[in-house]
């Protein structure tokens, strides 16, 4: 190797170092806090082209001691494509992320569902 090449990896094994040392705080300065995010999908057809949905959705937090936070949706949909559907519906929101204070939303909502692959067994959406 010539003197050019030692100094090219002198450089790279320094540089790669100090990158790591500087690394290192920021990884001791993390929080940690286990939470269980959880769900529950229903749907079915109500003809061949309409369709419907509903979601509930459920989280624990606080290294899993709290609960906080719910969403609840519900929606019907028109099939446009066999691939594809476009939806519109309604969802009810609570939030309580400092274990103090509830916040409610109540909002509509609209989703576009393109699914990718389906095969008996295995759908992509």
């Amino acid at each position: 190797m010539s003197p050019r090449q030692y100094g090219s990896i002198a450089f790279v094994s320094t540089l790669a170092m100090l990158t790591l040392v500087a690394a290192v705080p920021a990884a001791a300065q993390t929080d940690e806090d286990a939470q269980l995010w959880t769900a529950v999908t229903v749907t079915g057809k109500l003809s061949d082209t309409l369709v419907y949905s509903a979601d509930g959705q459920f989280r624990l937090l606080d290294g899993l001691s709290r609960y906080g936070h719910t969403v609840l949706r519900g929606s019907i949909g028109v099939k446009v494509r066999p691939d594809l559907t476009v939806s519109l519906g309604y969802a009810h929101s609570t939030a309580n992320r400092t274990g103090k204070v509830w916040v409610s939303e109540e909002r509509v909502f609209e989703q576009f569902t393109w699914k990718i692959i389906a095969r008996p067994g295995f759908n992509l959406t």
